[in-house]
C-alpha cells in the first residue's frame, strides 16, 4: 500500500477517535447540548435531555424549531430569536417546578450566513433554591442580630457603663464594692460624662435595686419651686396648694435611692433642710409640723468645684462633708480616648436598632470622629450618633456627613510659618515643612488627617514625621 494511503488512514484513524472522543464528552455532559442548522432544524441533542426535558434525542432529531415551540417546548424557544436576530440569546425558563438557563449561541460560515445554533441548557433548580435560602437566612440574620443588638443596647444604655480605659475600670471596680453599701456617694466631673449613668448603675446593682430610683435635677427646678418640689408640703400650705396637700420626690424616694443631681445649684437656705434628711433620714413638709422619716440612700452629683463654692460661701461646709464620703470623679472622655471607639459603636448600634436602620461607619469617618476633643463628653457622643443614624440617607457614614466642626479645615494663616534667617533652599524648606507637620499634628492627632489636609499620601506624613519626629509611632493604613 503507497505511503500515502497509509497517512490517509490514520488520519481517518485519527479523526474517528477524535469524533469518539467528543461524542463521550457530549453523552456524559451534565447540561443538555442541543445543535440545530441554520434554519432551527434539530441535527443533534445529547441524552442530557431526557432529565431537562423529559423526552429522549429521538423526540427532537430533524424536528423545526418552529413546530417544538407550537407543542410547547419552551425550553428550546430561544432558537426563533436567533435565527431573526443573528445574536446570541440568554433566558430563564421554569418547566415541571425546575428552573433552567439557556442560552442559544449562532456560528455563522464563511460567508456569514447562519451555520448552526449551539444551545446550552442548564438545570439551576438547586442552586436557585439555595440561594432563596441563603436569602432568607441572611435575612434572618439581619433581624436576629439587630434584635440583640436592641436587646444589648436597652440592657445597658441604663445600667452599665461602656468603657474599657482603666481609669474606667478602676471606678466600675469602686462601684461594685460600694453599691451593696448605704454610704453616701458623691460624683463629680464634667456635664455630660456620665455620673448619672453611674448613680443608676450604683442602685441596680444595690440591695435597693428593686426599690425606687428618683433622679432630681436640682438646677432644672426653679428656686421657688425647688423646696416643694423636694420635701412636698400639707394641706393649705400656702395659696395655691392642692387640698389635699402633696408628696415630694424625697419621700417619693423612700426605701430606694435619692440622686440628687447638680446639688451645687441648690439655695443656701435648702442646703440645711438637705443635711438634715441625710444626717437624721427625717424632714418636714412645707407648712407641716410633724417630721416624715424616709430611708433613702443618697448620691449626689456636680460640675463644679464644690471646695471652692465652700471657700466662698456658696455651699455649706458640713453639707460638703456630709456628701463628700466617697468622691468619684469622672474624667472627660477626652482624657480617656480608648473609650470613645466603644461609645461610639455602642450609640450605633443602639440607634439602629432603635430606629430599625443598618448604617455603618465609614473608616475615614470613624477617624475624624475619634481625633475630635468631644468638649460634651459621652452625652455628646450619644446625640451625634444619633443625629447621624436618623439623617444620613445612605447605609454608610461618610466623612462628608459628619456637621462642619469635624471637618477637616485648612490652615487659619494666625501663626504664620517662618524662616527667620537666610539659609540654603534645603534647609529652608525643611523648616517649613518641619513647622507645618508641627501644626498640623497639633489640630488633627492622625497622619490620616493631616496627608488629607496637605494633599499629600500618607506614607509621605508618617516618613516626614519619623524625620522630624512629630507625633507619636504610627502605621499607614
Amino acid at each position: 500500500m503507497p505511503p500515502e494511503e497509509i497517512e490517509e488512514m490514520q488520519q481517518v484513524d485519527k479523526t474517528k477517535e477524535l469524533l469518539s472522543e467528543l461524542q463521550l464528552i457530549f453523552d456524559h455532559s451534565f447540561d443538555e447540548i442541543y445543535v440545530a442548522d441554520g434554519q432551527g432544524v434539530t441535527l443533534y441533542v445529547n441524552p442530557a435531555c431526557e432529565r431537562t426535558t423529559g423526552k429522549p434525542p429521538s423526540y427532537y432529531i430533524g424536528r423545526s424549531c418552529y413546530e417544538l415551540e407550537q407543542d410547547g417546548d419552551i425550553i428550546h424557544s430561544l432558537n426563533p430569536k436567533v435565527i431573526e436576530t443573528k445574536q446570541m440569546q440568554t433566558g430563564r425558563v421554569i418547566v415541571g417546578g425546575k428552573q433552567f438557563i439557556v442560552t442559544a449561541n449562532p456560528v455563522f460560515d464563511k460567508e456569514g450566513k447562519l451555520h448552526r445554533i449551539i444551545s446550552n441548557v442548564r438545570d439551576v433548580t438547586e442552586l436557585a433554591e439555595l440561594q432563596k435560602r441563603l436569602e432568607e437566612a441572611e435575612k434572618l440574620v439581619g433581624y436576629y442580630r439587630d434584635e440583640l443588638n436592641q436587646l444589648r443596647s436597652d440592657q445597658s444604655k441604663d445600667k452599665d457603663i461602656i468603657a474599657q480605659s482603666k481609669v474606667m475600670t478602676d471606678i466600675l471596680q469602686l462601684a461594685q464594692k460600694i453599691a451593696v453599701v448605704d454610704s453616701t456617694v458623691l460624683l463629680l466631673g464634667e456635664s455630660g460624662v456620665g455620673k448619672g449613668v453611674l448613680a443608676k448603675y450604683l442602685h441596680t446593682h444595690s440591695p435597693r435595686k428593686d426599690q425606687p430610683f428618683v433622679h432630681i435635677n436640682c438646677g432644672a427646678i426653679p428656686a421657688n419651686l425647688l423646696e416643694s418640689e423636694l420635701f412636698g408640703y400639707e394641706a393649705g400650705a400656702f395659696t395655691g396648694a392642692e387640698r389635699r396637700g402633696k408628696t415630694g420626690l424625697i419621700e417619693s424616694a423612700d426605701k430606694g435611692t435619692l440622686f440628687l443631681d447638680e446639688i451645687a445649684e441648690i439655695p443656701p437656705a435648702l442646703q440645711v433642710k438637705i443635711l438634715q434628711v441625710i444626717q437624721e433620714k427625717k424632714f418636714k413638709k412645707l407648712g407641716g409640723s410633724r417630721p416624715v422619716e424616709v430611708d433613702v440612700r443618697i448620691i449626689a452629683a456636680t460640675h463644679r468645684d464644690l471646695q471652692q463654692m465652700v471657700k466662698n460661701g456658696e455651699f455649706r461646709e458640713d453639707l460638703f462633708y456630709r456628701i463628700h464620703v466617697i468622691p468619684i470623679h469622672i474624667p472627660a472622655i477626652r482624657y480617656r480616648p480608648e473609650d470613645i471607639r466603644l461609645l461610639i459603636e455602642h450609640f450605633r448600634q443602639y440607634f439602629n436598632g432603635k430606629f430599625g436602620r443598618s448604617v455603618k461607619l465609614e473608616e475615614e469617618a470613624l477617624q475624624s470622629l475619634l481625633a475630635y476633643h468631644w468638649p460634651g463628653n459621652v452625652r455628646e457622643i450619644e446625640n451625634l450618633m444619633e443625629r447621624l443614624i436618623v439623617t444620613v440617607d445612605s447605609s454608610v457614614i461618610k466623612a462628608e456627613d459628619l456637621p462642619d466642626y469635624l471637618q477637616p479645615a485648612p490652615f487659619s494663616g494666625e501663626e504664620a510659618v517662618i524662616v527667620k534667617e537666610l539659609v540654603p533652599i534645603k534647609e529652608a524648606v525643611e523648616e517649613v515643612e518641619k513647622q507645618i507637620l508641627h501644626r498640623a499634628w497639633k489640630q488633627y492627632r492622625t497622619s490620616r488627617k493631616i496627608a488629607r489636609v496637605l494633599g499629600v499620601n500618607q506614607a509621605t506624613v508618617l516618613r516626614k514625621m519619623h524625620k522630624y519626629q512629630i507625633g507619636e509611632p504610627e502605621e499607614a493604613d
